[in-house]
């Protein structure tokens, strides 16, 4: 493995990644320390996991938060995308639902094409409120930016929109009781130098959420700040006359004293030559203030200049790490092809075409023969090249529509759209042959490398899972038949 001979000594994950953690940290890194923002739902928990907190969208609070601002709501609109981990939440939420019922029609939009969504807001009344999540993919599998959807939204709102997150606060929303991500950093480096440290970590608030609120907002919408929580945020507050204007009042009520004394001056004939080398003392002191001031005044725009030019500079830093991030979340770090969790989304999207339009597609699972063999016999590292060149040769030799991730271990996972089973059998036997005949050297050895695949085809009425099954079936099947062939099964066979 790549850090099999140098071993991180920590790791710190996100939410969304905590799950693949629970179920292969001991695969992937052994007996190395792991903290991880606690996820939603969790299996059994790996020795080596340290979770940290309860960083997760609280529809309930948000939901009594809005009732008791704007006790007049009849429709609560929920705005949220048909991903994964947006339906995890609302299917999280949907058992504590019928507590508001006798109080307001809590409106899910997990369900609704980005168009239906905004049109559900545009026709809300006064009587309804806006709760948004984020809204990453709507149920006809089309992807969006989630501000971007928020910007939309809020152009039609007829009212203030709640949110969950505070990424969105400053963006048109009100605020909420949201995920306070800085808190998050916080605690899982708490938690990460107590690991390192081989102390026991201990929590001192579970819960890394807050209320949190724009205080232009709260004005725009006529909030009394009185009906927040005792421990709410506010942030992006208008800054006071006082405040705002401070120093003008003292420079001008200066000039307007030196005028007066001037004309005192002025007034006292008998005093008249003193107060001529007085007026000329003050003319002096004030044309002194007001070079000072000049210079203030262009130190203070070189200082807007420079903030502008850093806040681009991060603005740029931030689009590099976004694609960085988009990247890694969805490529196999050892192989450079898709992983498991982008495959997933786009069978997905290929199932809402299907049920559409009825345009059938192909899933193949392959699997190396004798995998287990190579690394005992050559070690892990020959065993890493087979699987580069394995998924090297699969890339290279399909379709540019086909998509080809690593399902686990030696297993690779193949998308064939628009595909029979009997046209994926013809195009993968192929490659299977062209894999067979090119096998890996490595210090002048020839290492026979050959694949066996299983192929389904999506059918009416079939399930994503089922339709895996057939294929896994197959796979297995050709296992037992002697490896290095490909095999069809569209739900004959039952079992291996």
């Amino acid at each position: 493995m790549k850090y099999e001979k140098q071993k991180p000594d920590l790791i710190v994950a996100g939410d969304t990644v905590t799950q693949f953690l629970g179920d292969y940290s001991q695969q992937v890194f052994p007996d190395v320390p792991i903290v991880a923002l606690q996820p939603l739902e969790t299996k059994e928990i790996a020795a080596n996991i340290t979770w940290v907190g309860n960083f997760r969208d609280d529809l309930s609070k948000n939901i009594e938060l809005i009732l008791k601002i704007k006790p007049s709501a009849k429709k609560i609109v929920i705005i949220a995308g048909d991903s994964i981990l947006e339906r995890e939440v609302i299917e999280a939420f949907l058992p504590l639902a019928s507590q508001y019922e006798d109080q307001a029609e809590l409106v899910f939009t997990n369900n609704l094409s980005r168009e239906a969504m905004v049109a559900e807001v545009e026709e809300g009344g006064e009587d309804s409120a806006v709760l948004f999540l984020s809204c990453l993919v709507d149920i006809t599998g089309q992807r969006y930016a989630s501000d971007q959807v928020l910007k939309e939204l809020s152009q039609v709102a007829k009212g203030p929109i709640y949110t969950t997150d505070a990424s969105f606060l400053g963006q048109g929303t009100v605020g909420g009781y949201q995920r306070n991500w800085s808190a998050a950093g916080e605690e899982a480096a708490r938690a990460g130098i107590a690991v390192l440290k081989g102390e026991e970590y201990l929590k001192e608030d579970p819960s890394l959420n807050t209320y949190a609120f724009d205080g232009r907002e709260l004005k725009k919408w006529h909030i009394d700040k009185a009906l927040l929580p005792a421990d709410s945020v506010v942030q992006y507050k208008e800054p006071s006359f006082w405040e705002r204007y401070e120093g003008w009042l003292f420079s001008g009520g200066a000039i307007l004293f030196a005028s007066v004394f001037i004309l005192y001056l002025l007034l006292n004939r008998s005093r008249r030559n003193a107060a001529e080398e007085k007026i000329k003392q003050i003319n002096r002191m004030l044309e002194k203030k007001l070079q000072e001031r000049t210079v203030e005044l262009q130190k203070m725009e070189a200082e807007l200049s420079r903030f502008k030019i850093e806040q681009e500079a991060v603005k740029e830093n931030s689009a590099e790490v976004n694609y960085e991030l988009d990247f890694a979340a969805k490529t196999d770090q050892l192989t450079g092809i898709y992983n498991r969790r982008y495959i997933l989304k786009r069978i997905e999207e290929e199932l809402a075409q299907f049920s559409q339009e009825a345009c059938t597609f192909s899933l193949a699972l392959a699997d190396v023969d004798f995998f287990k063999k190579v690394n005992d016999e050559y070690g892990h590292e020959v065993g890493d090249k087979v699987l580069l060149m394995v998924a090297g040769m699969l890339k290279s030799s399909l379709r540019k529509q086909d998509v080809v991730a690593r399902w686990g271990g030696e297993k690779f996972l193949v998308l064939l759209p628009e595909t029979t089973s009997e046209q994926a059998q013809q195009l993968l036997e192929g490659v299977r042959e062209q894999i067979a005949q090119t096998g890996l050297w490595d210090e002048e050895r020839n290492i026979q490398v050959t694949v066996t695949l299983g192929i389904a085809a999506m059918q009416k009425g079939e399930t994503i899972d089922a339709v895996m099954n057939y294929a896994d079936i197959a796979l297995y099947r050709g296992k037992k038949n002697g490896r290095n062939c490909v095999i069809v099964n569209n739900g004959t066979m039952k079992d291996f």
